[in-house]
């Protein structure tokens, strides 16, 4: 959750007060916060999306819970060689 606030944060401060440099934004959004929690790209995503179209937000946030349930499922699966 904490990632997921602080990508937000950041990419919404950059958009409206704080125009930084694009690369120290790749560095600092993708770089460390990637490397934190992936989940925070997907939440940015989301309400991104939910911003433009609920309809969307809601699509991509259940298609991708369904995705990685699904994976996550495989690969318990494969692991347990069933």
């Amino acid at each position: 959750m904490l990632g997921s606030f602080a990508l937000t944060w950041l990419m919404t401060a950059h958009y409206y007060r704080f125009h930084v440099s694009p690369q120290l934004l790749l560095f600092v959004g993708t770089g460390f916060m990637g490397a934190f929690t992936t989940f925070s790209t997907f939440s940015y995503e989301t309400i991104t999306l939910f911003s433009e179209s609920v309809v969307r937000g809601l699509l991509n946030a259940a298609l991708m819970l369904t995705a990685c349930l699904a994976a996550a499922l495989l690969g318990f699966l494969l692991a347990r060689g069933v």
